[in-house]
């Protein structure tokens, strides 16, 4: 595994990190409502900073981005985002929920994705600690609410959550148009 796949050992490490932050700042919370949050959260920042640190070249960082696009694709055949836990597909979750951030990342910075990710990311902290404690889907909205989101953006995010197709890639290239920041 660790000779076919360099760099595994250094994400895993950073995901799990990520969710070591996650656990700290949201009170152990964060997705306990709907768990593609922080498992999506973690994947799409550890892909970020593997990135931004040099461990990943640009080749690789958009063959990652490409790899999880095309994993959430297979899930969203069989369930959607918010179902897949209830269906025994809980590793749905992970590309999926990933994907949704890469989504926002690309709307909130075009040219650096991954800025947008952080950019996100941030404001998700700066909340009070009341707020905090609020369910982690609805603070996801309302901080892309806060950011510039407007209702049919939030809409369409939304309904990547809620949706199983047999054309996945049709789904998310739509939503993808749709969520643009203009």
């Amino acid at each position: 595994m660790l000779k076919s796949n360099p760099g595994y050992l250094s994400k895993l490490t950073a995901h799990e990190v990520i969710h070591l932050w996650q656990s700290e700042h949201w009170f152990g919370q964060l997705g306990s409502d709907r768990p593609w949050i922080h498992e999506g959260g973690a994947p799409a920042l550890a892909i970020e900073m593997m990135y931004r640190i040099g461990i990943y070249d640009y080749s690789q960082y958009e063959d990652k981005w490409n790899d999880t696009e095309q994993e959430c694709m297979e899930y969203l055949k069989e369930t959607s985002i918010h179902s897949a836990p209830d269906n025994g597909m809980f590793d749905a979750v992970y590309p999926c929920g990933a994907m949704v951030n890469r989504l926002l990342g690309e709307a909130l910075n075009p040219e650096d994705p991954g800025e947008g990710i952080i950019r996100f990311w941030k404001e998700m902290t700066v909340w009070r600690a009341t707020a905090r404690k609020t369910p982690s889907e609805k603070l996801f909205f309302r901080t892309l609410e806060k950011i510039g989101f407007s209702k049919e953006q939030l809409n369409c995010l939304y309904q990547l959550l809620t949706t199983s197709t047999d054309e996945p890639g049709e789904l998310i290239t739509h939503i993808r148009r749709k969520v643009r920041l203009q």
